[in-house]
């Protein structure tokens, strides 16, 4: 399909595909085209009468809500309260170390999430459990 596109964009190109090609089969391929090109167009006017359309109606519930004295911050329930709420959360404190273990004489922590740190994972290969770590 791109050799197709490309064949098609390119004015030399496009010659030396239709030298074969007589007048009338060029006459007529000169029809589907312009046939296709206004059936694009005519869908092309009436999607952007539909976007119009719609922008006019967002226009008119804007203009109501106005009007009305609500914002659209307030009809999507971002009132000030849910703002404040937001501000307010605290991160959450660090996980409490949950394995315990041994590296060079220092005692070490893990988690239990993310990978295991490797001296921990060469004293359970070499013990067999994890159990036994458990704090």
């Amino acid at each position: 399909m791109n050799d197709f596109i490309k064949i098609f964009l390119n004015a030399r190109s496009l010659r030396a595909a239709t030298k074969e090609l007589s007048v009338e089969q060029l006459e007529e391929v000169l029809i589907k085209f312009t046939t296709i090109v206004d059936d694009r167009k005519e869908a092309d006017a009436v999607e952007l009468e539909k976007q119009q359309a719609k922008q006019a109606k967002m226009n008119e519930i804007l203009l109501q809500l106005k009007e009305n004295g609500i914002s659209p911050e307030e009809l999507m329930g971002l009132t000030d309260s849910t703002a404040e709420k937001a501000k307010n959360k605290t991160k959450r404190g660090p996980r409490p170390a949950k394995y315990a273990y041994d590296f060079n004489g220092e005692p070490k922590t893990w988690t239990g999430q993310g990978r295991m740190p490797l001296p921990l994972q060469e004293v359970m290969n070499a013990k067999g459990s994890i159990e036994e770590f458990l704090i």
